[in-house]
């Protein structure tokens, strides 16, 4: 089962492997990210901002399909 992922964390990833966008799924972006070189660094700055927004978004997402996950369990 996925579990909540955590903004430190992904900062530290982004810090040290370039690996933010692994973290939470996003394998194309993280392709992508590593081919460019993180936009030649401006994507590297943007994601300073946007690491909480990333992680927020991937946790609402799983909080949402573990209920429903919970609803199909009552249905039964």
């Amino acid at each position: 089962m996925q579990r909540k992922k955590s903004t430190g964390f992904a900062y530290l990833l982004w810090v040290i492997f370039g690996l933010h966008y692994a973290y939470v799924n996003r394998w194309g972006l993280q392709f992508l990210f590593w081919i460019t070189a993180g936009g030649l660094g401006i994507w590297w700055f943007i994601d300073l901002f946007r690491i909480p927004s990333v992680v927020r978004r991937y946790n609402e997402a799983l909080a949402l399909q573990c209920l429903a996950t919970i609803r199909m369990a009552h249905r039964v």
